[in-house]
């Protein structure tokens, strides 16, 4: 049934793409290539171990406007992995399977279409649904992005969908199957219902959401429920003279006593320069994260708003520059000034080839102290990637 889906939508794309009539519809997306290379300490021998892989992404990103009020949408995400690192992961059955898991929320909109002799392809719609639109009113119903996140890097207040920082390849990050019902009022408040269902009734989210605009900032307070804990979170966008200027705070709160409550909240400040230099600085503060763990042990993590970093505090720095209008790079650095001292190195290059194709280098370095509180570079993943859209 998921494979027949999926088929039935990609002959309605191929379709309406060879309509030479006036089209009611977009279609767009992209296809890349990326090779990865993870490198890996060994502590007892003192070398270091490769390990390959491969990943061929294709999107297409679907809309049909039915009128001026309503619209449909449907994106396909679809991944091949091939390589050492999937062949040692598909060792274990639960690896392909917690792929699978992780692409759904209440409803399942995907296919392991392949998990054989070290391959996977995975298929899943991350958007799907209907949406209306009026001047004071905006209604969607299905898969979709809740972003409700201000802050640059982390986002306390994203309680429907959390991004990871990690997954640099999935720009358009996940969505959640929910009901979202919008109201404008004025020129600057908007207040916005939003419901994502789960089939355990205990997963449930909803929360309510106000924003409005106070001496030129943009503010806004939430209030509901994710999972089984109370959610109430604030957070805000401005500036300090020329300094942009954002922040977001969420609490969690528990009325189980073996429970910790939980206080998630960041802020960060950002300068663009004259000739296009951009820089960044924000900081992070996770009331239950680690304060002893060695990098091994504190990245087994599961993202989530409560938990976008597994460390207690962490500082990040980024900057930008495009030395041409053909090539730009980057650096990000994450640091938490815990016992640890894990440290992230994230440099990214980026060259655009002819017209819609692009070749990028991407690198993953992370430094800590063991348990014996040696200072290691545990992990280097190195990413090649050649992206063409269309």
């Amino acid at each position: 049934m998921k494979k027949t889906i999926t088929a039935i939508f990609l002959l309605l794309v191929l379709s309406l793409s060879a309509q030479e009539a006036p089209k009611p519809y977009s279609l767009d997306g992209y296809i890349s290539f990326m090779q990865q290379n993870l490198i890996f300490d060994q502590p007892l021998s003192g070398k270091k171990n490769l390990i390959t892989d491969n990943l061929l992404h294709n999107r297409i990103n679907f809309k049909y406007f039915l009128n001026e009020k309503w619209t449909f949408r449907a994106d396909l995400r679809s991944r091949m992995l091939w390589g050492e690192f999937t062949k040692l992961n598909t060792l274990s059955p639960d690896f392909a399977k917690a792929i699978d898991k992780s692409a759904n929320d209440a409803i399942t909109l995907s296919a392991l279409l392949a998990e054989k002799d070290g391959i996977i392809v995975h298929s899943v719609f991350d958007r799907l649904f209907l949406e209306y639109s009026s001047d004071k009113w905006e209604v969607r119903l299905g898969r979709q992005r809740i972003n409700w996140g201000i802050n640059t890097v982390w986002n306390p207040n994203d309680i429907f969908n959390t991004a990871s920082f990690f997954d640099f390849d999935y720009v358009e990050q996940p969505g959640s199957d929910a009901l979202r019902i919008s109201r404008y009022i004025g020129l600057s408040d908007k207040l916005e219902l939003a419901i994502s269902p789960n089939k355990d009734f205990e997963k449930w989210t909803a929360a309510l959401l106000w924003k409005t605009n106070i001496k030129n900032y943009d503010i806004q307070f939430l209030s509901g429920w994710m999972e089984d804990e109370l959610v109430l979170g604030t957070g805000w966008a401005g500036s300090i003279k020329n300094l942009g200027f954002k922040g977001e705070i969420s609490a969690f709160l528990h009325d189980k006593n073996d429970i910790d409550n939980t206080i998630s909240a960041t802020t960060g400040m950002d300068y663009s320069f004259k000739k296009g230099l951009y820089s960044s600085f924000g900081i992070l503060y996770n009331s239950n994260g680690k304060t002893k763990e060695p990098f091994q042990q504190a990245f087994s993590f599961q993202v989530s708003p409560k938990n976008l970093y597994p460390y207690r505090w962490a500082t990040i720095t980024q900057i930008s520059f495009p030395f041409n209008p053909l090539l730009s790079g980057s650096m990000a650095i994450i640091y938490s000034p815990v016992k640890a001292n894990p440290l992230f190195l994230n440099p990214n290059l980026s060259y655009n080839v002819h017209d819609n194709w692009e070749v990028a280098f991407i690198g993953q370095l992370v430094f800590s102290k063991d348990a014996q509180e040696d200072y290691h570079n545990f992990l280097n993943g190195l990413f090649l990637r050649l992206k063409y859209n269309y």
